[in-house]
C-alpha cells in the first residue's frame, strides 16, 4: 500500500473529525432531550401534588395567591390560574350552613 500524501492524510483526518463532531452533537442533543423530558416530568408530578393538596391546605392556596402574580407574566397563563390569583375566603370561620355558632 502506497504511503498517503500529507494532503490526503489531512483530508481523511478532517473527514473523521467531522464524523466525530456529528456523533458528538447527536449524543449531546439526545442527552439534552432526555434531561428536558426528566425536568418536565418532575414539574408535572410536583404540580399534581400541589393540585391534590390544594383543597385541604388553605395555607398552600394563600401562598400560591401571593406568589403567582409575580411568577406569571403571560396573560394567558394568568387566565389559566385566575382561580388561584385571588386569596381564598378564610375557611377557618364556622359557616351558618353547618349549624355552628359564630
Amino acid at each position: 500500500m502506497p504511503r498517503l500524501s500529507d494532503e490526503d492524510r489531512l483530508k481523511r483526518l478532517q473527514q473523521r473529525r467531522d464524523q466525530l463532531n456529528a456523533q458528538l452533537a447527536a449524543l449531546e442533543a439526545r442527552n439534552r432531550q432526555a434531561e428536558k423530558k426528566r425536568d418536565d416530568r418532575r414539574k408535572i408530578l410536583l404540580g399534581a401534588l400541589v393540585m391534590v393538596d390544594l383543597p385541604q391546605r388553605p395555607e398552600l392556596r394563600a401562598w400560591l395567591s401571593e406568589r403567582l402574580p409575580d411568577f406569571l407574566t403571560r396573560p394567558e397563563d394568568k387566565k389559566l390560574f385566575a382561580d388561584l390569583l385571588t386569596p381564598a375566603e378564610d375557611v377557618s370561620h364556622d359557616s351558618p350552613e353547618t349549624g355552628d355558632a359564630t
